[in-house]
């Protein structure tokens, strides 16, 4: 199995109709974790999560009936019964992104946002402050 990385916008979940058949399609165990989270925007992200799950799933040559999940001591999930599949979820905002290997995987999906560098220049000494507000937004080279 290659490492397969899957991204997907799930804005459009948030249509009635498609929402309804991403959430009929997933388990019983993901609708009752989908039925506790309170805002709209949270089901979202997980309903989507598992539709790339399935489609990695799929991808790979691999049919479940079900997906049991398993956890490992530090939280990381894991496909009971499933060996040398390895995943990872990410999600911020409405991105969610799946990364599957043989290999152990991590990913990580973050929404860059504008900063504001009020809060530096009042705190940090200003050299400090001056290296976190250079242009390249990584600091000056030495």
């Amino acid at each position: 199995m290659n490492t397969l990385a899957y991204v997907a916008n799930t804005e459009p979940l948030k249509e009635s109709g498609l929402y309804g058949v991403a959430f009929d399609s997933v388990l019983a165990e993901r609708k009752e974790k989908v039925s506790r989270y309170r805002f709209l925007k949270d089901r979202v992200l997980s309903i989507g999560a598992e539709v790339l799950l399935r489609k990695a799933l799929t991808d790979c040559g691999i049919t479940l009936p079900e997906i049991r999940y398993g956890f490992e001591t530090n939280g990381k999930p894991f496909i009971k019964g499933l060996a040398g599949f390895n995943f990872n979820i990410s999600h911020s905002e409405e991105i969610v992104m799946v990364a599957v290997s043989e290999n152990r995987i991590g990913c990580d999906i973050e929404k860059v946002t504008e900063t504001d560098l009020d809060i530096a220049k009042k705190f940090f000494f200003r050299e400090e402050y001056e290296n976190i507000a250079a242009p390249s937004g990584f600091g000056r080279e030495e």
